[in-house]
């Protein structure tokens, strides 16, 4: 019989990247390859024997085994960075690290591995150049982290995202934990690239003191878009230096999608590689939006609460991001409450949001850092952690109801609102996932949103401007669609051609 490691011995690959085969020892007892495009995860059993002992283990052969007397296996202790979500406006500082290093010392490490260290990182959202700078330099990224919205394009692009769906798979969790539109968001070119972090899709939320002193009465939670936009324009009016619009609704060109799909259209193909805002659908719905906004029915901005709070807004759109800022901003000062948005011409359709959890896919350990996600991600301990925190909304479609139960709780001015509509927005099957063109799709937002700027100056139709924003995205994806972006491991190696150019100039 063949010598090896001891059976249940489980440690890391060794300091090559992630899908290599290197490790620390001559010692390998078994590898079991998961291809899932880009990547392939390796894990492995090593036996790692102590200092004092590592000659006489290989001299020796098996008879340190055998005989009982050679040294004792070390299981050695693995170190993982983690940037938790810690946004809606409650604070990161030391006090902030501490409470999420301990949870996680306290709850993840017995019910997992023991020898799984983690140290809290800082903030990732928004970090994505800088990150995917440090993986390709194989140094200093974080293993498990968070981003969202406009970096997802670039992240993709980059193929930096370790795909999940075969550790999903291996591991029994369906992702049916979720919202459909929360994976259908982060699932790209065939590959799962992260867990949601949280649900926050979009209600309306409204200043009921306003609507009593214009002498209107609160909107029934059934309403329609039509009777939305006639409250809304009762609504509008100039308040001395002050202009007052019915509704500030979302960041347009970036999130649109759901307004299109509410009107029975769509700003992608189902395979995101087409724009399709140039449908009759859409142009319908870009004719009623721009109509409101050139009224002054309708804000030419999302305010999100800093609109209710001065006053700007009567109603506005405020995703699970901004319930902090509801708690303590609106808080007590305001008489306010919340609506679920109106049904659109064709159907209800809600934005939701994309932030994400992720293992960049040059970590060191890949296995240690799957059970960190999936533990962060899929199983509840961590979300109702956040929740007590940070007032975060879950993304595991099982804890909608503690969610409603503990921000009461945390934060008293919630008490009476109807938070119930962020939960039957995110269960009831009409969320539109914020999402972007599957070839440069961070260009293609670009082209967006100077089209848009042209219809909201005025200097274009909608029907002209949809049409031209689709014509020119088109082109975009499909230069993308033939020159795709290079895989993770043209980049590594390109990354040391340009360090051994450094190095040989800075020689001669």
């Amino acid at each position: 019989m063949p010598c090896g490691p001891p059976q249940g011995i489980a440690v890391p690959a060794g300091n090559g990247p992630a899908g290599s085969i290197w490790t620390h020892h001559p010692y390998r007892a078994t590898e079991t390859a998961i291809d899932a495009g880009r990547y392939v995860a390796v894990r492995r059993r090593t036996w790692l024997v102590g200092a004092t002992g590592a000659a006489g283990g290989i001299l020796g052969g098996c008879a340190g085994l055998r005989g009982g007397s050679g040294p004792a296996a070390q299981t050695p202790v693995i170190e993982l960075s983690f940037a938790p979500y810690w946004v809606n406006q409650a604070p990161w500082n030391p006090t902030a690290v501490r409470l999420v290093e301990q949870f996680i010392a306290g709850h993840f490490r017995p019910s997992h591995r023991a020898n799984i260290r983690v140290k809290a990182a800082g903030h990732t959202g928004g970090q994505a150049a800088n990150q995917i700078t440090a993986a390709i330099a194989g140094t200093g990224f974080v293993d498990v982290f968070n981003d969202c919205c406009v970096d997802l394009p670039t992240w993709m692009d980059s193929g930096l995202l370790l795909p999940l769906e075969a550790l999903l798979r291996r591991d029994n969790v369906p992702t049916s934990r979720w919202s459909a539109g929360r994976i259908g968001g982060l699932t790209l070119r065939g590959h799962l690239l992260g867990l949601p972090v949280y649900d926050g899709p979009e209600v309306m939320v409204y200043r009921q003191d306003l609507l009593d002193s214009f002498g209107l009465q609160y909107p029934d939670p059934a309403w329609n878009y039509l009777q939305a936009e006639a409250l809304w324009r009762s609504c509008a009016r100039q308040q001395g230096s002050q202009r007052v619009y019915g509704a500030s609704l979302d960041n347009f060109y970036v999130n649109a999608d759901y307004l299109m799909h509410g009107f029975g259209g769509s700003t992608f193909n189902a395979g995101h590689t087409r724009c399709t805002l140039d449908q009759p659908a859409c142009i319908h719905a870009g004719d009623w939006l721009f109509g409101l906004i050139d009224a002054g029915v309708i804000s030419p901005t999302r305010d999100s609460v800093t609109g209710l709070v001065t006053g700007r807004d009567v109603f506005s759109v405020c995703g699970g991001w901004n319930i902090f800022a509801e708690a303590t901003q609106l808080g007590s000062k305001f008489k306010w409450n919340i609506l679920p948005q109106p049904r659109w011409a064709v159907r209800r359709a809600v934005m939701v949001n994309s932030d994400f959890y992720a293992i960049d896919a040059r970590t060191r350990n890949t296995e240690a850092a799957w059970q960190l996600l999936r533990w962060v991600a899929a199983e509840p301990d961590f979300t109702r952690f956040s929740m007590r925190t940070t007032l975060i909304q879950p993304a595991l479609t099982s804890l909608w109801s503690e969610w409603e139960a503990i921000a009461q709780q945390a934060a008293p001015t919630l008490k009476g609102k109807d938070l119930q509509y962020y939960r039957e927005a995110a269960v009831g099957g009409f969320e539109v996932p914020q999402s972007f063109f599957l070839y440069d799709g961070a260009q293609a937002a670009s082209v967006l949103g100077g089209w848009w700027g042209k219809v909201q100056a005025r200097q274009v139709g909608v029907q002209t401007a949809f049409k031209q924003a689709a014509s020119q995205i088109n082109a975009l994806e499909r230069v993308g669609q033939s020159n795709p972006p290079p895989s993770i491991q043209q980049q590594i190696r390109l990354f040391h051609r340009e360090q051994a150019g450094l190095r040989a100039m800075f020689r001669a």
